[in-house]
């Protein structure tokens, strides 16, 4: 019987949880990228909209 470290053991285990390991400490970037991306899909979409329906929105 050999012994496995812990690292090896994670990655074994499933991709799920050392992406999770990996990600642990950087969840602010997330979020901060998270909101970032609502506010640009909601500019676009505010964008779209405009120039698709043909009254005015605000």
């Amino acid at each position: 019987m050999r012994s496995l470290s812990a690292g090896a053991i994670t990655m074994q285990s499933g991709g799920l949880s050392a992406l999770a390991v990996r990600l642990r400490g950087r969840w602010p970037e997330l979020v901060l990228v998270g909101v970032a991306g609502a506010y640009v899909a909601a500019f676009v979409g505010t964008g779209l909209l405009r120039a698709v329906y043909p009254y005015p929105v605000d």
